[in-house]
């Protein structure tokens, strides 16, 4: 039984690794085939959630450096890293959005019933 099973398996591993050729010169498309670029659909790339020295969980990691200097390296400017080293964005970034949390509330909510 255990045989049967083995060859059961080795056929359809045999199987499924059959598939079709791959195309031939006459079925690739080329540069000309595709379509023109579309202004309304063009990709952007940037950064949503950065944290700054005003943003507490940030400065605990001894973040140094403030909006106008993060703004400055999405740009592509240098920035010093706090364990000395200097920073700098292959390209720069198309937008960035700060996120500075100043206050920090925490709240414990005790689950057990009195």
């Amino acid at each position: 039984m255990k045989r049967i099973l083995i060859a059961v398996f080795l056929s359809l591993l045999l199987i499924g690794c059959g598939g079709a050729p791959p195309p031939s010169d006459e079925e690739t498309p080329t540069g000309t085939d595709r379509p023109a670029p579309n202004a309304l659909r063009n990709a952007y790339f940037g950064d949503l959630h950065v944290h700054t020295k005003y943003s507490y969980d940030a400065f605990v990691f001894g973040t140094t450096a403030g909006p106008d200097d993060a703004y400055r390296y999405a740009r592509g400017a240098a920035l010093r890293h706090p364990a000395g080293f200097e920073m700098r964005l292959g390209q720069p970034l198309d937008f960035k959005r700060m996120r500075n949390e100043a206050l920090v509330e925490v709240t414990q909510v005790d689950l057990q019933p009195n």
